[in-house]
């Protein structure tokens, strides 16, 4: 493509000092459009018959645009609108198709007065019934007259998507706005990036209005619609908004012009002409001593060079006197733009004004007046006209902004879901738990199928291990938070409201790819859940990792972070981006202490639309094994029982977090002589939502011993924890102390004692965000001492006390990482002399003392159910 260089520069001028923006190929440039009435679509007639036109013939060669409504009635008839859309094509008539606003009769959702996915349905089944092709879009006529700016943005996003997703390459525009403000009024919304075109009211059509609508919605075309006047009247009308920059002007329904006569304007301005600005015109007009106002008349050049001259106004039977300037003219043709003949209209008689003849010259045409509209071609005797100077290709490029990327992933997103109606899909889930200040880990992994089509995600347990041993009951143990949350909402999906803010971060390389970063947290006010990023592709638009974080998860959960991994799957001849990892991190509290969850989900051997999905499914549905259900509310579980007529079925219960549990607890054990020791055997009592409280209460009671705990996990209705634990156990225990030697337990049995302690604890905690958390620890413990058999006779017992212990401890967990520090203060209240009569182990100052601790910990887990970890720890005082 070679651009005029005048062409280039009115191009720039127009755009102002922004870089122009690309514009869909075969967008209409300069385009004349008809407007059919409203019910040609659906006039009654017999099978395969198509309604007459209100004209005879058609383009003639030359693609005109005709506005056609598409009714209720006609998305309820997709076969036989298409029929007669097509054959519109078939007489060179590009259709423009006017959605036009739902039916109030139809079902009616709350915010938008009409349902807007069954409507989008009916239109997405006749695009179908087109082929697919692309198609030019405009969305409801005049829309801002029926719903606000907003909802008409979410419906215009929404259309857009769909419309790309069903026939790529189609082009969107609004409804005919009356103003100005109206296009703010949607800017403000961001609906730029899924826009090709803005419709105008005619009376809206100033160089202001104009200018504002491109300050407004850069980048986009501008049609005209709206009553006009006919014959001539639209001509001109049409030829001045083209000379604003104007790509589209529909004709007004009674215009009376022909597409014949229209077919004749569209190959004189066609796309590769310019329609020269006023203030850049280099033609001059008189009639007599009259000065020919600018709109009274056109200027025209052609990429090859040619240049036209068109007046529309003039006295009858006066000469008219042009006055060219630029390269020299040296006659004047009169054409006929119906039949394309010309005739010639006078030599020009040539006034040099300096400079090059052949570029730089005024040249003065006196023509007698043919009649109105007068169509001139300003030529040169003896060859063809001059070729303007040329420019190479120039291409305008720049990067996207966030609202256009995330427009494109939204296109192909939305083909892929219209697509994809079943997957299966083998899962592995890993689940790791620790427990803040316990060292130890709690490890879960589950083999399941997955099922998920439209209306259910269903996982299918096949296997469970628990800490690497497979599990053999008939009914796996209910664990908290085992599959992630729900994620309420998809952060890129377009809802009514400006939920989030977008930021285009940076391109990073994934898998080999270049890929956008954005990033998303909730605009100003919003109650959006989620804050996280997107990695998205830099050339097909997908999604290819996504990071989510759950802002105010419901307590006890503190925090909830989620990332997924997309890859391509090809089944059926077509690749489809699935999930193929999922990990995540969750907090939650359980009494008071922090609990780290660790998950990972790994797809493999996935299928995709395969027949019979149903019958599979089915097949789960009635075996003994474990199954999940996906609900609106979370993650339910299917249990099987019987159904009264000598089969089972399925019911669903809560598999939620606010679960009761009671337990048998219970141990035997073998002291350090091989002797059997006293059984030890109570209940458990856990409720993590006391009764109704979202509070969380845990009694364990065994014979002399007693535990109760008791927990707020949102004290004062914030984010503080809250917690209280009160533990009897009159039983004495061993206390052994061990000497610092070569070996490590290297024990002085002369120092043995049996302490007995009584405890109640308080614990204020708060997460500082998603990764930390801060508590403090108040421990109030009664100790009472006494001697073992083997204590030396003359070793001082210690004598019986309160001691008080103020615990600070900062929690950091992120990936499996775990690192803890804590600072504690200690008194004892009764501090005597204990110990060996020589007094080498007593000191007054210990009855105050300062402890310290630092700890790292992470564990490694492998395909295979195996674990590795590692801890170091620090401790001082």
């Amino acid at each position: 493509m070679r651009l005029p260089a005048r062409l280039l520069l009115l191009a720039l001028l127009l755009a102002g000092p922004a870089i122009v923006a690309a514009v869909p190929a075969g967008s209409p440039v300069n385009g004349m459009g008809i407007v059919l009435p409203a019910d040609w679509l659906t006039t009654p007639l017999p099978a395969g018959e198509v309604p007459s036109l209100p004209w005879v013939g058609g383009g003639a060669g030359v693609p005109l645009y005709v506005r056609v409504t598409i009714t209720d009635q006609a998305l309820d008839q997709p076969d036989i609108s298409a029929r007669r859309l097509r054959a519109l094509l078939d007489r060179d008539l590009v259709p423009v198709l006017l959605l036009d606003s739902p039916s109030a009769g139809r079902p009616m959702s709350t915010a938008l007065g009409f349902d807007l996915d069954g409507w989008l349905t009916r239109v997405d089944s006749l695009l179908q019934a087109m082929g697919h092709e692309p198609v030019l879009i405009q969305v409801m006529d005049r829309p801002l007259r029926q719903m606000t700016a907003s909802l008409y943005a979410f419906v215009l996003k929404r259309t857009a998507v769909m419309v790309r997703a069903v026939a790529p390459g189609s082009r969107i525009a609004t409804g005919t706005l009356e103003g100005v403000s109206e296009a703010q009024e949607l800017a403000a919304w961001r609906v730029g990036p899924y826009l090709d075109a803005v419709v105008m009211d005619r009376s809206a059509a100033g160089v202001a209005d104009l200018a504002g609508v491109r300050r407004a919605l850069p980048g986009t075309k501008i049609w005209l619609s709206g009553a006009g006047g006919g014959g001539s009247s639209y001509l001109q009308e049409a030829g001045l908004a083209f000379s604003r920059a104007v790509s589209l002007v529909f004709a007004a329904p009674d215009s009376g012009l022909s597409p014949e006569r229209l077919a004749a304007w569209q190959r004189l301005l066609g796309p590769g002409t310019v329609v020269v600005p006023p203030a850049f015109r280099r033609v001059e007009v008189r009639a007599g001593a009259q000065v020919l106002p600018p709109e009274d008349f056109l200027e025209l050049e052609e990429p090859d060079g040619r240049r036209y001259l068109v007046a529309f106004a003039a006295p009858a039977a006066l000469p008219l006197e042009m006055t060219v300037h630029g390269p020299r003219v040296s006659v004047a043709w009169i054409l006929d733009p119906v039949t394309g003949e010309e005739t010639m209209g006078a030599a020009a008689d040539w006034l040099v004004a300096g400079g090059d003849p052949g570029s730089h010259a005024v040249s003065l045409v006196t023509l007698h007046v043919p009649g109105l509209p007068l169509v001139v071609r300003l030529g040169r005797v003896g060859g063809a006209a001059p070729r303007l100077a040329e420019l190479e290709e120039v291409v305008a490029t720049r990067s996207l902004t966030v609202e256009e990327i995330l427009a494109r992933h939204r296109q192909v997103q939305a083909g892929q879901d219209l697509r994809l109606h079943t997957t299966e899909a083998d899962v592995r889930i890993d689940f790791h738990f620790s427990v803040a200040n316990l060292s130890q880990t709690f490890d879960v992994a589950t083999l399941n199928r997955f099922f998920h089509d439209s209306t259910r995600t269903v996982y299918e347990e096949r296997a469970l291990y628990i800490n690497g041993a497979l599990w053999r009951g008939k009914r796996a143990p209910d664990l908290p938070f085992v599959l992630p949350g729900r994620v309420t909402e998809v952060p890129l999906d377009l809802n009514l409201d400006l939920r989030y803010v977008y930021k285009l971060e940076n391109t990073v390389e994934v898998d080999g790819r270049q890929s956008y970063v954005v990033s998303f947290i909730p605009e100003a006010g919003s109650e959006a859940p989620y804050r996280g990023r997107v990695w998205i592709d830099t050339q097909s638009f997908v999604k290819r990792r996504q990071e989510v974080v759950e802002l105010n998860p419901e307590l006890p959960v503190i925090s909830n972070r989620l990332q997924q991994h997309f890859a391509p799957v090809t089944q059926g001849g077509r690749t489809w981006w699935l999930v193929t990892r999922m990990t995540g991190q969750m907090i939650f509290t359980a009494l008071g202490r922090s609990v780290v969850l660790e998950r990972e989900l790994t797809y493999s051997d996935y299928l995709v639309n395969l027949p019979a999905f149903d019958e599979r499914l089915d097949e789960s549905y009635a075996s003994d094994r474990p199954l999940l259900e996906e609900t609106e509310e979370g993650f339910q579980r299917l249990d099987r029982v019987r159904d009264g007529q000598g089969g089972y079925s399925r019911r669903v219960s809560d598999l939620s977090r606010h679960g009761v549990s009671r337990l048998l607890v219970g141990t035997w054990s073998i002291g350090d002589d091989l002797g059997l020791k006293v059984p030890f055997a109570g209940v458990n009592y856990f409720n993590f939502n006391w009764r109704g409280t979202g509070n969380q209460v845990d009694v364990v009671w065994a014979g002399p011993f007693l535990n109760v705990f008791w927990s707020d996990p949102s004290f004062g209705g914030g984010k503080a924890i809250l917690a209280l634990q009160g533990r009897v156990n009159p039983l004495f225990s061993r206390n052994r102390r061990i000497e610092a030697g070569d070996a490590i337990d290297d024990e002085i049995k002369g120092e043995r004692l049996e302490v007995s302690s009584q405890l109640f604890q308080v614990i204020l905690g708060r997460p500082l965000g998603v990764h930390h958390k801060f508590e403090f620890q108040l421990d109030l413990e009664h100790l009472r001492f006494r001697s073992e058999d083997e204590t030396a006779a003359d070793f001082v017992v210690p004598s019986d006390t309160w001691q008080e212990l103020l615990t600070g401890r900062w929690i950091y967990a992120r990936s499996g990482w775990r690192l803890e520090g804590s600072m504690q203060g200690g008194s004892r209240n009764d501090w005597t002399f204990w110990g060996s009569p020589d007094g080498s182990d007593f000191s007054v100052v210990d009855e105050q003392f300062v402890r310290s601790s630092a700890e790292l910990s992470k564990a490694f887990y492998s395909a295979d159910r195996n674990k590795l970890g590692f801890g170091v720890a620090m401790y001082h005082g």
